[in-house]
């Protein structure tokens, strides 16, 4: 598992933590344990996929998490038949402009 975090520091983009190892809460923690120890502060949520290990992390950090909307339009749509997805991908539109 490669766990990357990027942050933005004015016009670039930083990657201030990275861990190669298991897949899960274990490698996901660490990458958060290793920014914090590294001066990382104040954080209150955190935005991804649906993956497991990432969710725990953030728990067991004591950090909110948020479902990722694109990586959940794209799950979704990749159960919808192909005749479908045209619809479904606009009533999903919707859906997240009015939130």
């Amino acid at each position: 598992m490669a766990g990357v975090l990027f942050g933005r520091e004015g016009p670039y983009l930083r990657l201030p933590g990275r861990h190669l190892g298991p897949e899960g809460a274990l490698g996901s923690e660490c990458v958060l344990r290793g920014l914090v120890d590294r001066g990382l502060e104040g954080v209150r949520s955190m935005v991804s996929d649906d993956h497991e290990g990432i969710k725990v992390a953030g728990e067991l950090s004591g950090v909110d998490w948020q479902r990722c909307v694109v990586y959940f339009e794209r799950n979704v749509l990749a159960h919808v038949p192909a005749s479908w997805t045209e619809e479904v991908d606009q009533d999903l539109s919707l859906l997240s402009c009015e939130s």
